[in-house]
């Protein structure tokens, strides 16, 4: 249904509450430059941050296949999440060491392409993680 732009990585999938789209991220593809393995200790985990990939959190109609992008930075964007309650609703995170990272979970309200984020950090090198919805929102 959607692959990830020549030069990009394909990231995770949400499908949206109402089921007429599936949301998903793509990220810059930098391994011909920084030695990665994010799966095995995060290597290249922080260098990757740092070199501030430009990614896209794209939109997926489910009944015609068609994509776009609805939201982009140079950010190593990842873990989308659609709200399970409204179809408009998606946290996303900056990605890198979670005490280093400029701020880790966002919202963004599809309707009007604004994004937030979710809560500041409290003290100097606090470190918030974790993202999910619950019942009330």
């Amino acid at each position: 249904m959607y692959e990830a732009p020549p030069g990009y990585h394909l990231g995770n999938v949400s499908a949206c509450a109402d089921g007429r789209h599936v949301l998903t991220c793509v990220q810059e593809d930098l391994s011909h430059r920084i030695r990665l393995d994010l799966g095995n200790g995060y290597v290249g985990h922080r260098e990757l941050m740092e070199a501030a990939p430009h990614s896209r959190i794209v939109r997926i109609d489910t009944a015609k296949g068609e994509a776009e992008t609805v939201y982009e930075a140079n950010k190593f964007i990842t873990h989308i999440n659609a709200s399970p309650k409204e179809p408009w609703s998606l946290t996303f995170c900056h990605e890198g060491p979670w005490h280093l990272v400029d701020h880790r979970i966002w919202g963004l309200d599809l309707r009007t392409g604004d994004a937030w984020k979710i809560r500041e950090r409290l003290e100097p090198g606090e470190k918030i993680g974790h993202e999910f919805f619950t019942l009330t929102g």
